[in-house]
């Protein structure tokens, strides 16, 4: 019972929260949520060697939060998942590299920590339509006008 109360104490306090405490804990969000980004942004676009195997670990070390609480967050804050949004980022990744560099497939799975190029052209298929091959194609000959892509 005494649980119960204190409980209901704290729903009850927590619902009186000053609206200058709440823009305050709202603007402490969206700085995690940005932070949260960053860590993503520098892991896949800056980092010289591949991504590590252990975002989740690598991400609650950059933003010094358990990696279940900055998921929710993440998620609250912006519809997705942190791993889908590390999914979106390596596939804009990919685009760029495709468009501008000539590896092929396989380096590029490597660089990306994709378990090989099979599973690489599968995650890219998902996200654009085509495979990485038809959208380099594509992209070189100027022929494909799809905003997804």
């Amino acid at each position: 019972m005494e649980n119960m109360h204190a409980k209901t104490t704290e729903k009850i306090q927590s619902a009186h929260i000053s609206p200058e405490k709440a823009e305050l804990k709202k603007d402490m969000q969206l700085q995690l949520v940005e932070e949260i980004k960053t860590a993503i942004h520098q892991l896949i676009y800056f980092s010289d060697s591949s991504p590590e195997q252990n975002i989740s670990g690598y991400i609650s070390k950059k933003v010094h939060h358990n990696y279940i609480f900055l998921n929710r967050l993440f998620s609250q804050s912006t519809g997705f998942t942190i791993k889908r949004y590390i999914n979106t980022q390596k596939i804009e990744l990919i685009k760029e590299i495709l468009i501008y560099d000539n590896l092929n497939i396989t380096v590029i799975a490597g660089k990306l920590n994709y378990r090989n190029a099979s599973h690489l052209a599968e995650e890219f298929r998902k996200e654009t339509g085509v495979s990485p091959a038809l959208y380099r194609l594509l992209r070189k000959t100027r022929s494909y006008k799809y905003t997804n892509v």
